[in-house]
């Protein structure tokens, strides 16, 4: 019997943990009908994964209360227009985003907000979450989505453009958006 490669096990479990995390589920629904106690986890999640992108890149996002997060609209926008997007695992909020419907134009949303769980950054929760967002705009004809992206982080434009969006030139942040 050979030996297999040390990094065999650690690429097993990463894999092992990957497909479970298959089983994870995603549910939308307009920030309105939140509870008290999701609000309470969504801080909690935020704030961590905010302070991991603190020390991980040195860059200290500011960010407001979630309540005012929550309740943030561009013009136009009644907060029925806003949905949340989740997604959990065995009762573990992994990650969410946060959708503006129908802005900047009727037939498009917008990604306002994206946020994982530190614990399992790095597990393509990301884009598997931005997926479901897409197929649920696909469904309700919706044309186009984007992400707003400030500051310019290399990383995160590494994600955007890897998963089919594009930059959008002439805005004051960094926009990526894509055709669906």
């Amino acid at each position: 019997m050979t030996d297999q490669p040390k990094g065999f096990d650690a690429y097993f479990a990463d894999k092992k943990l990957k497909s479970q995390r298959e089983k994870a589920q995603v549910d939308c629904k307009s920030v309105l009908f939140l509870t008290k106690e999701e609000i309470s986890e969504l801080e909690d999640m935020r704030a961590r994964a905010l302070d991991e992108y603190c020390k991980e890149y040195g860059i200290c996002l500011e960010s407001k209360d979630i309540e005012e997060e929550l309740a943030a609209l561009p013009d136009r926008l009644k907060l029925s227009d806003k949905l949340i997007f989740r997604m959990s695992d065995q009762g573990v909020l992994l990650a969410y985003a946060l959708v503006f419907c129908s802005w900047p134009k009727i037939e498009e949303w917008t990604i306002e907000q994206l946020y994982i769980n530190p614990d399992y950054k790095r597990q393509g929760l990301g884009s598997k979450l931005i997926n479901q967002i897409e197929n649920v705009a696909r469904t309700a004809e919706i044309k186009a989505t984007s992400i707003l992206s400030a500051p310019k982080r290399p990383k995160a434009e590494s994600f955007w453009k890897t998963i089919g969006y594009r930059e959008q030139e002439g805005f004051e942040t960094q926009v990526f958006k894509k055709e669906l």
